[in-house]
């Protein structure tokens, strides 16, 4: 279960050395900066996919390769964000689940023979939760786990591999963020799909017309700029094991997102709904909104960021990506 021992209790004032997982993607760039901000080294581990973003880019399913770069350089703390993400039906789920299970298994591992004494925080996700009755919304950390997808049930099997890390002495921290939302997310995320289409209508390349999927589900949205800072004060401050759900506990409809989206780039389209094809009963979530209550008394964490300037941030990123050939 969630908990801590108060908001207020820091483990050390001083810089630590942090080895961050997935330091390539579109959470591990905004974390990088945030650490490197509050005095910390960061130790990147990246994609061989994203070798061009720097730091040590290997698989971390090679737990040889893994092993390899904790023991060179012994990190205090580690943050895993690592993981494959894509979605799908049950095709998916055998990469899924060997990928993010292997890549987990190897970061732990390697702690516990080099570094048995680092911090380690496990990124999970809110799709371990899978559809939760709107009336049972705000969504706690005591929900029982049923997720619907297979990148979902992927992260239910990581947090069980990692509670065989924590009853093996491993300081383990287990965070489950739900939607996150900012500069540099990928289009194939609906928010970011959402302002990719707005700015190339605004810069004339494209018909007034967005296309989208259903709008009707209610997801929780929290800037990326907010969530780093809940990773950080993880980091820096002594807490039980979790899990502790990230979110805003701001319930908003996909349709709402897309509406206010338009107002504020001030541009006017059609909304061209498509139904989803071959959307199966029972594995989407229609309604998922979470409570931050826990993490809020472990760390004392608040999202910060206004709504708008979140929208605003995700529209000038794509400006700029418009502009410059990006898409």
């Amino acid at each position: 279960m969630a908990g801590g021992d108060g908001a207020g209790t820091r483990v050390r004032e001083d810089g630590v050395r942090v080895l961050v997982t997935g330091a390539g993607g579109f959470v591990g760039g905004h974390l990088c900066s945030a650490l490197v901000q509050r005095g910390h080294e960061v130790v990147p581990v990246v994609s061989p996919r994203g070798a061009a973003a720097g730091g040590f880019a290997i698989d971390l399913t090679d737990a040889e390769a893994t092993a390899r770069v904790v023991g060179q350089t012994r990190p205090d703390a580690v943050i895993h964000l690592a993981a494959r993400a894509r979605p799908g039906g049950l095709e998916s789920a055998p990469m899924l689940l060997d990928n993010n299970v292997r890549a987990a298994r190897s970061v732990l591992e390697s702690l516990r023979c080099v570094a048995p004494e680092a911090k380690a925080i496990v990124v999970s996700s809110s799709a371990v939760y899978g559809p939760v009755p709107a009336e049972r919304n705000p969504v706690d950390e005591s929900e029982p786990l049923h997720p619907s997808l297979p990148y979902g049930a992927s992260k239910v099997a990581v947090e069980a591999l990692t509670s065989v890390y924590q009853a093996q002495g491993l300081d383990i921290v287990i965070v489950r963020p739900f939607n996150l939302l900012g500069p540099g997310l990928g289009s194939e995320f609906v928010g970011s799909r959402f302002a990719q289409q707005i700015a190339r209508i605004a810069a004339g390349l494209a018909d007034p017309v967005i296309e989208t999927g259903p709008l009707e589900p209610v997801r929780d949205f929290t800037d990326v700029r907010d969530a780093v800072r809940a990773y950080v004060a993880l980091l820096e401050r002594r807490t039980g094991p979790g899990p502790y759900n990230l979110c805003s506990g701001s319930p908003r409809a996909i349709g709402e997102v897309l509406r206010e989206m338009l107002a504020v780039a001030g541009v006017t389209a059609t909304i061209q709904q498509h139904p989803r094809a071959g959307t199966r009963p029972g594995l989407d979530v229609p309604y998922q909104c979470g409570s931050r209550t826990a993490l809020g008394n472990a760390v004392g964490w608040v999202p910060e960021i206004p709504w708008s300037e979140t929208l605003q941030g995700v529209l000038a990123d794509w400006r700029a990506r418009v502009s410059a050939g990006a898409s």
